[in-house]
């Protein structure tokens, strides 16, 4: 048995996945805000949600694209919420990400948390 055939177990950490939730989140508010024209509100969410970012980036990236969780999950999160901008350490993240679905025979492994990002990876 792989760790890929464990259906129902969460392979990547809850504090991950809520740390890379809450920057979309506040990217989220940040357009929100400039729709409504709330250019204080826009600010506060853009540097709340940069410092989320940041704090990803210390606790999670390994450095060189590379995550200190190898969860398909993981990578999808962080490349999907852009989390990672390097375009080098991207590309690098996008190969991991390749790399651990491969071992996984070619299957998505994500589950419901990271499955929907697969649809908006671009």
């Amino acid at each position: 048995m792989t760790r890929f055939d464990r259906g129902g177990q969460a392979m990547t950490s809850s504090c991950l996945v809520a740390t890379a939730y809450f920057a979309h989140s506040a990217r989220l508010l940040v357009h929100t805000a400039r729709v409504l024209e709330e250019h204080d509100g826009a600010e506060h969410y853009h540097a709340l949600a940069d410092s989320i970012r940041d704090a990803f980036l210390g606790r999670f990236h390994a450095g060189g694209g590379q995550l200190t969780e190898e969860t398909q999950t993981a990578y999808a999160l962080a490349l999907c919420f852009r989390l990672i901008e390097d375009d080098a350490q991207r590309a690098e993240a996008g190969r991991r990400l390749a790399a651990l679905v491969a071992e996984c025979g070619h299957r998505i492994g994500t589950g419901f948390l990271g499955t929907p990002r697969w649809c908006a990876m671009r």
